[in-house]
């Protein structure tokens, strides 16, 4: 529950932007997804994980990708994933 609304917050108020991909592992909890390490640019470069499904296409390590981004929230979500 807790997590649902974490993401809902960033559906309703998050604004796109773009995250530079740092790191990335094949997921266990999500086999078809990976495990992605993301810090947006400008700000303090923390990284942030977040799931890249694999039918949103290949992504590699140093890509600039869209995300869904909130104020004070730790959660980003694929822009493409939400499309």
């Amino acid at each position: 529950w807790w997590q649902r609304s974490r993401v809902t917050k960033v559906l309703k108020a998050g604004v796109p932007t773009r995250a530079t991909v740092e790191s990335i592992r094949q997921s266990p909890l999500a086999p078809l997804s990976k495990q992605v390490g993301l810090s947006i640019a400008g700000t303090d470069r923390t990284v942030r994980l977040a799931y890249w499904p694999s039918r949103n296409g290949p992504v590699a390590r140093g890509d600039s990708v869209e995300v869904l981004a909130a104020e004070g929230s730790p959660v980003l979500l694929p822009l493409k994933s939400y499309q």
